[in-house]
Formats: C-alpha cells, structure tokens, sequence
C-alpha cells in the first residue's frame, strides 16, 4: 500500500471552502467516499490507497469538518444541503458521465444514499457501512431497543452541551464513541476530535429536522447496494433482508465481527468486499484491483 500523502483540494461551494482528498486517474469509473462522524475523509485512507490504481477517489470533507468550512445555520448541515455540495465537487472533477459508487459510513450514508438518488442513471452502485437512510432510521425508532442505543443522538439536539464537551472534554467523546460502538477513534489521543466534530454535529440537529417531514414511502434504490456491518456495533444493530428490501431493489447483506469502524479495524477485509462489488457493478470498464 502506497504511503505517499494523499492530495487534498477544495473549491468555494454556495461561498463555503469546501475540501475533498482526491486520488487517482480523473476520467475512471468513481468512487465517492462519505465519512460518518466523528470521522473526518481520512478515515477512508486504507480504502483509498488500496483503490485508487483503478478508479478516481473523492472523498469530501463533510461541512464544518477539518478544511470544510462551517455553515452559518443547521440546515447547511442537512442531506439537501450536503447533496449540493456533493454534487459541485462532482461538476468540478469529473466530465460528468463517468459511472459513480457512492460509499458512505455512519452518518456519511445519509448523504451517499441522497447523491445516489440525485445522480439517477449515472449511479451504479451503493455501498454502505454499518449506517442507513432517514427513512430507515424513523422505521428503527419504532422499536424501543433503537431508542435506548440512540440515546445520545438526542443529547445532540441540546444547545451548545454537545460543543462544550468536544471542546473541553474530548475524551468524554472519545470514550463514548469506544463505549457505544465497538472502537476507537481515529486519533487515539484524540488530537483534532473539536475540530472534526464540533460543526459537523450539526448534521443531528438538521436529520432530526428533516425526519419530521421525510417520506418513508419514497422509490427504492435501483442500483445495486452492498450493505457491510459489523456485528458488534453497539450503536445499530445488523439490518434485516427484509430492513433493506424496502429501501433498494438489489441489496446483498455481510455481516461480519467487529464493531462500528469496520472500514478502518478490518480494512483489508472492506476493502476487498468493495473491490469485488465494483467489479461486479463496472464490469469490464475496471482491470481487476488488487486487494491492498
């Protein structure tokens, strides 16, 4: 696996510095990559560095995260909102009808199942990591086990209580996240946890906005969706078949041990899950990866 740094760019979005890593050949089928929180886009670094010979990776920074800048209130943090931003890196990156994967993990799947949507035929693929849509979130409300796992995500709807503790007591955080979730933060240390999650906790107060008005009867996803979980996330339980059928055509479900953070704890593994379900998707438009 390559060590060499990966690239990082960034383009004024609706008057907001927006950055992405971006890695290999522009003009190859494309992986877009959506990091979950309190991640930034390098959690994605073993997936990249073992991908980007035979694709074009971007990865964005999520609103408020790292170079990213923050927005000016809660509904720039929202899927709507994201999307747009999603969709501007697109435009300015690609010829704009290169086949796209949308990869997201955590909360990053809202917003890979939003762009998958929006990019319609242009989308061939979706792979998400132990994370779902709103629409399956509000369904998984119903059931008191998920309310008592999402506890937190209420905490994060109270004013200015969420910033004071990821500035003051990052290792609250860190020490949750481990608790609830089966993992470790990225930083172990928790160096730079305020600076990837004090803004982009704003996207709970935005989902828990967007949740009151969403539609859990919308199309189903055409393309094909890999949905990869670990069995132990304390978080989110392993989806059902019957979860994903009401949200996509095609789904191939892989239940495998570990906790929340699959794609950084067992990246070799994810990675080759992703590898294979490319190839299936693209067919003969990618040379066969090897697994990194």
């Amino acid at each position: 696996m390559s060590a060499e740094p990966l690239i990082e760019k960034s383009i004024p979005v609706r008057k907001l510095n927006t950055s992405w890593i971006e890695a290999g050949e522009r003009g190859r089928p494309v992986l877009f990559f959506c990091h979950g929180f309190p991640d930034s886009a390098h959690v994605w670094d073993h997936q990249i560095r073992g991908l980007q010979s035979h694709f074009h990776i971007i990865a964005p920074f999520v609103r408020g995260c790292e170079n990213s800048e923050p927005g000016n209130n809660v509904a720039r943090y929202g899927r709507d909102a994201i999307v747009l931003d999603h969709l501007a890196i697109l435009n300015e990156v690609t010829n704009g009808d290169e086949p796209v994967i949308c990869i997201g993990h955590d909360l990053g799947v809202v917003h890979a199942m939003t762009l998958v949507r929006r990019l319609g035929d242009r989308a061939r693929g979706l792979v998400v990591i132990n994370g779902m849509d709103l629409e399956m979130f509000a369904r998984r409300l119903r059931d008191p086990k998920q309310v008592a796992r999402s506890w937190y995500m209420g905490l994060m709807q109270l004013p200015m209580i969420p910033e004071i503790l990821a500035n003051y007591a990052p290792h609250t955080g860190a020490w949750l996240a481990k608790a609830l979730a089966g993992g470790e933060l990225v930083a172990t240390d928790v160096i730079g946890f305020d600076r990837r999650s004090v803004a982009p906790l704003n996207q709970y107060r935005a989902f828990a906005r967007e949740m009151a008005t969403i539609d859990e009867h919308q199309a189903r996803i055409r393309p094909a969706v890999l949905a990869i979980w670990g069995r132990d996330d304390g978080v989110l339980v392993p989806p059902t078949q019957h979860e994903w059928d009401l949200a996509a055509l095609n789904v191939t479900i892989r239940i495998i041990p570990g906790g929340h953070w699959l794609h950084r704890d067992k990246g070799e593994i994810v990675t080759g899950f992703i590898s294979d379900f490319c190839q299936a998707c693209l067919g003969d438009t990618v040379p066969e990866a090897t697994h990194a």
